[in-house]
Formats: structure tokens, sequence, C-alpha cells
């Protein structure tokens, strides 16, 4: 699924799905990104309704 960054401050952020939801993820989920800039499009994976990756949308 994918959405834009709502708030990243380093150790957790939310993202706000395209309907409007809003999805907590940790930072650990990032797999390798530094930063996350609030408007940012971003692609989760979801795995037992928690976010296990985070990637800049379009990127992989």
């Amino acid at each position: 699924m994918q959405g834009t960054v709502r708030l990243f401050d380093g150790r957790q952020g939310v993202a706000l799905l395209d309907d409007g939801t809003e999805v907590p993820f940790p930072a650990i989920a990032l797999d390798g990104l530094l930063r996350l800039h609030p408007g940012q499009r971003v692609q989760l994976v979801v795995v037992d309704g928690t976010v296990v990756r985070v990637a800049v949308a379009g990127t992989g």
C-alpha cells in the first residue's frame, strides 16, 4: 500500500494512506533509509497489522 509521510522524528513516524487512515511505523521499518520528510510518498508493507517495511514510493 502507498501513503504520504505525515511526520517522522527519527524514531517513529506516521503515514497517511490515500483513504485518510493514519498508519504509525517504527524507524526499524525504514530498511536503511536515514530520513523521511512530510509529504514524501512511501510504499508500506504490512504484516499482521504492523508496518514491517517502508520504502520511498517508486524506488523499490
